[in-house]
């Protein structure tokens, strides 16, 4: 960023404190008290260091969204990206970094797949979150790779507490004939703890394609409505058998049918009713055991398996000849963690993590000399196993906080890679912290950038290696009981990406290459204020993710993001109102294809009818703003949403 724009924004720190945004890592009162994604014990959130916010159950249910994407737009750092409503395929960049360089996590278990490289975040619900964990920078010498821009933790209800049985539910309805109802229980007792949550969805949609694109005819335009239905259920079992001594079992479970439009082709292939299926399971086995005074050790062993299912126009290129694909990721995760208590404020972590990956589709293969016609073949290599070795030293001297991580992961596809971290904070005063932190990260080819069959255009290149970055960050953060500000400078640079590029060996094919160099920086400011039932936020982000080569700002990403909210109590009720304001975007690399700013205006209310029952509404963009996310595709426009919840 150049320094006349830092100097041209320096004073909107001052407008900003008394009016802010989502916690960095000193919290306003509203946020959960204890996180899990900065390092790997949990500890309370005003000593984590590093730029994490707390997206607690209490400030999902306040805002009244219907999706985790929807939720993440509103968080200081992150912009989203889909092509025509929550069921389609939906990017979240984590300062700036591509969707692929955030690792998305459930219950703490990598979720992103081995195929795409992105987690899938169309359709995820809310109904069953506890609270999401956002760490913006690079983390992978925490959880290994593609955590280049940041990590997003979303955790599922576990139960607990005192209380031996607790039942909630939610029903509601809104614009595109959109409803949704969800009911859950949850409690402890005798040594058990439990939670079950299950939900269903739907919505006739809107119409994703735009007629026209540029001012000119949008060939790939479909007049249909493209809905979508959901349903998920998730659970948790634990049982402490002994103080200190717990085993659990936690599953999730997700299935999505939607409809999308591929954006592609002419009449009467465009026309076509493209749908997806996608289903999501994970099934974690912990044991944790506090061994002595000072050792606890943790075993956890989890398996995932994300399946989606698309069918497109009969005979779309690229396609199996019935428009029918299926691709498949599974993957097994065993993780053993030590945690040694060597001194009142000092951690030390040790531990051990396998991973394998497996995965299968129906890939279009055309390698075959002519006149042979195109066949269907899977990968041509399609699991690999990463064995990993990581450690932490965590400590307080007084007003000196430390953080050091390391981790080893070996790879029998791309080899191996070493990360490290070092963050270091220092109380100014009891409630003004300043903080550095350092941290090396790494993006992992997927199985199609390395075994992407040849289909006439396009292969794989199994000679790939790993993306690397190197982050840097300052940050200053006040908190006290009523107020909260923060603005944290990075700079995070990436090289060896991985670009497809023509191969210029006279074959015409285009592979992906380690060509790519970009930067990502930028500063953030956030800040939050209470005057007695009155809550103000805001937040600014000013980044700068360029391609390093090109100078070219990477596409769908914006360079200035502003976002303030209001909310006032009165007794029963509430009322609120956000404004969210994007600066323009390019839609491609060349910064040809540009894409208007846009502002965005949204109203909640609620009204507590009893004390188990609420009410609540939201209206987002009530001016019926149109805007773009993604060129050629529409957004919602102006919608409504009622919410009936209730707690017994």
């Amino acid at each position: 960023m150049k320094t006349r724009s830092l100097r041209r924004y320096a004073g909107v720190l001052a407008m900003a404190a008394p009016a802010a945004a989502g916690a960095q890592q000193a919290a306003t009162p509203v946020l959960a008290p204890v996180v899990v994604t900065g390092s790997l014990t949990q500890q309370d959130q005003k000593d984590a260091l590093g730029d994490i916010s707390v997206i607690d159950r209490a400030a999902i249910e306040r805002a009244g969204q219907s999706s985790v994407a929807e939720l993440l737009q509103r968080q200081p750092g992150v912009e989203i990206n889909h092509t025509g409503g929550p069921q389609t395929a939906t990017s979240v960049f984590l300062r700036g970094a591509n969707a692929n360089q955030t690792l998305l996590l459930v219950d703490g278990r990598r979720m992103n797949t081995a195929t795409l490289g992105a987690g899938d975040f169309q359709g995820m619900p809310l109904d069953n979150i506890e609270r999401i964990e956002i760490l913006r920078g690079t983390a992978s010498s925490l959880y290994g790779a593609d955590a280049i821009g940041g990590v997003i933790n979303i955790i599922t209800r576990k139960g607990g507490g005192d209380r031996p049985l607790s039942v909630h539910g939610n029903a509601g309805y809104g614009t595109h004939d959109t409803s949704r109802v969800s009911v859950g229980l949850d409690g402890a007792a005798n040594g058990w703890r439990y939670a079950l949550d299950a939900g269903y969805g739907r919505s006739r949609g809107y119409n994703a394609t735009a007629k026209t694109v540029g001012g000119a005819p949008n060939w790939g335009y479909n007049a249909d409505r493209d809905g979508y239905e959901q349903d998920n259920v998730s659970g948790s079992l634990g049982y402490t058998w002994k103080p200190g001594q717990e085993i659990a079992f936690d599953f999730y479970h997700s299935k999505l049918n939607g409809q999308f439009d591929a954006g592609g082709g002419m009449p009467p292939m465009n026309e076509y009713d493209d749908r997806l299926r996608q289903i999501i399971n994970l099934y974690t086995l912990s044991s944790t055991n506090q061994l002595t005074d000072w050792w606890r050790s943790t075993l956890r062993l989890s398996q995932s398996n994300d399946t989606q299912r698309n069918l497109v126009a009969p005979g779309t290129y690229g396609y199996p000849e019935d428009g029918r694909t299926r691709f498949r990721t599974r993957q097994e995760q065993y993780t053993w963690q030590n945690d040694f208590q060597v001194a009142a404020d000092q951690t030390v972590t040790v531990g051990y993590e396998f991973l394998k990956q497996r995965v299968d589709g129906d890939l279009y293969d055309a390698s075959a000399p002519w006149p042979a016609p195109p066949s269907i073949a899977g990968y041509g290599v399609d699991s690999r196993i990463t064995n990993s070795f990581f450690g932490e030293y965590r400590a307080r001297f007084e007003r000196h906080h430390l953080q050091f991580n390391v981790r080893s992961d070996h790879n029998t596809l791309y080899g191996g890679k070493v990360t490290g971290g070092a963050e270091y904070g220092f109380d100014i005063t009891p409630n003004l912290r300043a903080g550095i932190g350092a941290s090396t990260g790494f993006r992992a080819p997927t199985f199609n950038d390395l075994y992407w069959r040849n289909d006439g255009g396009t292969v794989g290149n199994p000679d790939l290696k790993p993306e690397s970055s190197r982050n840097i960050e300052l940050s200053l953060n006040y908190a006290d009981d009523t107020t909260a500000a923060g603005i944290v400078a990075y700079r995070n640079r990436v090289k060896d990406m991985i670009v497809w590029a023509d191969r210029n060996d006279g074959s015409f094919l285009w592979s992906p290459m380690n060509i790519g160099r970009a930067e990502l920086r930028g500063v953030t400011l956030t800040g939050s204020q209470r005057f007695g039932q009155t809550t103000l936020r805001a937040s600014a982000d000013f980044q700068d993710p360029h391609d390093r080569d090109s100078g070219n700002v990477l596409p769908q990403r914006a360079r200035q993001i502003y976002r303030a909210s209001a909310e006032q109590r009165f007794g029963p009720a509430s009322a609120g109102i956000e404004y969210l304001w994007s600066g323009s975007r390019y839609n491609d690399a060349a910064n040809k294809q540009e894409l208007g700013g846009y502002g965005l205006v949204n109203l909640t209310a609620s009204y507590d009818v009893s004390k188990n029952l609420t009410a609540q509404l939201r209206w987002n963009n009530v001016f019926n703003k149109d805007y773009t996310l993604a060129r050629g595709y529409n957004t919602p426009g102006s919608t409504v949403f009622m919410n009936l919840a209730w707690r017994m």
